[in-house]
């Protein structure tokens, strides 16, 4: 917890102090006393809440609704420009939105903040301005829904010399340190001051890292709180570590700015580190001036994992021999294990910005022969022409019971929007989303240029499009190819609808299944012990749940399930629904997705025993926030491996990567963290155990 003492600048006689409206009683406000002056508003337009403070137990409400303000006048004029900041939480998303903060001054009125784009959610936005001299009061408004407004807190004017007030290094959650990653941030500093003449800096910074030989170097350097905001990132200094672990930076330049300093210990894996096991990052000592600070800590352990695909990077393979293509994006990623043991992977490249089709995207592959410890370069897969009016994107991979992998995308032909709209009814390739299929028959090696197109056999003329999942399908013990897939018709009710495709004869012939009866749409689907189908989708009525449904007679009937719109959570987001089967835990059912009804962060996997009636609590492998889309496939008997939109970005823009971790099924299985061994390991293991059984 921050200090809140007050402090007194005595040399400029200006009061510096973290007002969080503790000393305000709950309920309507129309005047109150702060640590800075009077606070004032008119009837029905400011409150004190009791229940939603980003610190303690107090913050201030504007409330929604038209031009509703409040005015803080101060108990002295700003001597000189002075540093201030607060944090804000918008309440709905519902327009209209404008939040305004102005300074009125003896010269006139300065507006220092217009925020319209703000999203809403849990204190997102942190305010620094710099008052202008003379200012006598700040004035705030908003005009919001009318169930809406903003909330303000821990509000600080930076007057006199600075204090640090606290350094602390909480512990962040997962942040795994993915191997090519230029970024890693892995352990926060949080230092909180009061004040902006004579600013500090850091000296030095000194910490342990073990095991010493998973780590190459250590880079200190300025992010937000959550340290996903690294395009602007400033550097402070790097250390090696010892043969002890023991790391030391120097810092050269570690001049600190007003109020909170949030900076984060950026770790680089070294070449020879092993995917899939942790490094621990302990005893952190911070030296601020001439003072040294031991923040009282916990041991931070983090996983080690692979960045796929790195925004920016080049995308290899493509048509006609041309050039390797720098790829400003990559997203939505499916995973497979073949049956050969290899991991193929594949995902949007795409090449001019983050958004969806229709625009310049192919689907790009990588692939894995040693249980993810390395992987190749993106290359692509399914292209379908030049330009943004031919693109192919949201992929979805099986292998059925011949060894061929099967690898579908949506294929738009035409421009115009986002796909799921743009597309027409009908079956015309210039204006309807194509149902695209490529496969490959040498275990994901290469792919066949001439796509399968069977979008006539399972597409009904009145639909806008039908397009996969996406991530992975499955083939049933009967050979059956189904692939999960989604149903968009504009003026339908439900206009969207989860279903299947499948083919019963080898990708010969294919057939859909009946939309479902509920708003749905990204899904995917599992053969359950009795043989029946489950389909667990993103939820479009938003209510924050999944939406669950069973087939017995591949999707001419479906019944909700049981847990239908009530167990598993979601921010309405893709997720990853894989089966195994172990032989020491049997059937499982492995379930990945952003584990918030809020926002796409907190990454994790959980599982069913039951399949899927009851689900573990989770274990979650990355913290931060992302796009929120995975997908899961065994690497070997004893681990699991996940494809996912991870939060690595590569320092310049703020695109983020293809991410990959690798955790012991043990481990997601009890809760507790177990040594992973590499995939040849497990396969020497496996086969002195089938020798022996002989």
């Amino acid at each position: 917890m921050l200090l809140r003492t007050l402090l007194c600048a005595l040399a400029c006689g200006t009061v510096c102090a973290l007002e969080s409206f503790e000393n305000l009683p709950v309920g309507p406000l129309n005047r109150g006393e702060t640590e800075y002056g009077i606070l004032t508003a008119e009837p029905g337009h400011a409150a004190i809440n009791g229940r939603h403070a980003r610190t303690g137990e107090r913050a201030l409400h504007l409330e929604g609704g038209e031009n509703k303000s409040m005015e803080l006048a101060l108990s002295k004029p700003v001597a000189k420009d002075t540093p201030c900041d607060f944090w804000l939480e918008r309440w709905t998303g519902r327009p209209p939105f404008r939040f305004t903060l102005t300074a009125v001054t003896p010269k006139g009125e300065k507006q220092l903040v217009c925020e319209e784009k703000m999203s809403s959610g849990s204190y997102k936005r942190h305010v620094e301005v710099t008052l202008p001299a003379g200012t006598t009061a700040l004035r705030f408004a908003c005009t919001s829904d009318e169930k809406g407004g903003v909330l303000v807190d821990d509000l600080a004017i930076h007057s006199g010399p600075m204090i640090i007030e606290s350094v602390e290094t909480p512990h962040p959650g997962a942040y795994p340190l993915l191997k090519r990653a230029p970024i890693n941030p892995v352990m926060g500093v949080h230092i909180a001051s009061s004040g902006s003449e004579s600013p500090q800096s850091i000296r030095r910074i000194e910490l342990r890292v073990q095991p010493a030989e998973q780590v190459d170097k250590v880079t200190l350097r300025s992010s937000d709180a959550r340290g996903v905001q690294v395009q602007k990132s400033r550097v402070f200094g790097s250390g090696t570590p010892d043969s002890s672990g023991k790391v030391v930076i120097k810092c050269t330049d570690g001049e600190l700015g007003t109020g909170h300093a949030w900076l984060w210990l950026d770790a680089t894996p070294s070449e020879e580190s092993q995917v899939g096991s942790t490094v621990t990052f302990s005893n952190v000592k911070i030296t601020i001036g001439n003072k040294e600070y031991v923040p009282e800590q916990k041991p931070v352990t983090q996983r080690i994992g692979y960045l796929l695909a790195i925004p920016g990077e080049s995308v290899g393979l493509q048509p006609e021999g041309a050039e390797p293509r720098p790829c400003k994006a990559f997203r939505i990623p499916g995973l497979i294990r073949t049956q050969k043991g290899s991991l193929v992977g594949c995902f949007d490249a795409r090449y001019n910005h983050a958004g969806d089709l229709c625009a310049d995207i192919d689907v790009a592959f990588v692939r894995s022969t040693d249980g993810g410890q390395t992987w190749t370069a993106p290359e692509v897969a399914m292209d379908s022409g030049p330009g943004v009016d031919n693109g192919n994107g949201d992929p979805c991979i099986l292998q059925d019971q011949t060894g061929r992998i099967w690898m579908h995308s949506l294929a738009c032909h035409f421009a115009g929007g986002a796909s799921l709209f743009v597309s027409k009814p009908g079956f015309d390739e210039k204006s309807t989303g194509q149902w695209a299929m490529t496969y490959s028959d040498d275990d994901g090696k290469t792919w066949s240029r001439d796509f399968v197109n069977p979008t006539r056999q399972i597409k009904k003329a009145e639909w806008n499009c039908i397009l996969s999942g996406p991530g992975c399908g499955i083939t049933m013990k009967d050979g059956t190819i189904v692939f999960p897939a989604q149903i968009w018709q504009t003026g339908a009710n439900p206009r969207c609808m989860s279903t299947i495709c499948y083919s019963r004869d080898g990708g010969k012939n294919w057939a859909y299944g009946e939309g479902l009866p509920q708003n749905s749409s990204e899904c995917q689907v599992v053969e359950l012990k009795d043989g029946s189908l489950m389909l667990n989708c993103r939820n479009e009525n938003r209510s924050g749940r999944r939406v669950v449904y069973i087939t017995r007679d591949l999707g001419k009937t479906w019944q909700a399930h049981e847990t239908n719109d009530k167990a598993l959570v979601e921010p309405t987001c893709q997720a990853s629904l894989v089966s195994i089967d172990s032989k020491k835990y049997g059937r499982v059912l492995l379930f990945s997705n952003p584990n918030s009804r809020g926002g796409r962060d907190h990454m994790t996997i959980r599982y069913s025993k039951d399949d899927g009636r009851t689900w573990s609590e989770g274990y979650e492998y990355d913290a931060r926030p992302c796009a929120g889309y995975s997908c899961i496939a065994l690497t070997d008997e004893e681990h699991v491996g996940i494809i996912y939109e991870s939060a690595h970005a590569n320092g310049v823009t703020d695109m983020r990567g293809i991410g990959f971790v690798r955790i012991p099924l043990e481990t997601i299985m009890t809760g507790k963290e177990v040594p992973s061994r590499p995939a040849s390991q497990v396969e020497s293991r496996r086969k002195r155990t089938t020798r022996a059984g002989r």
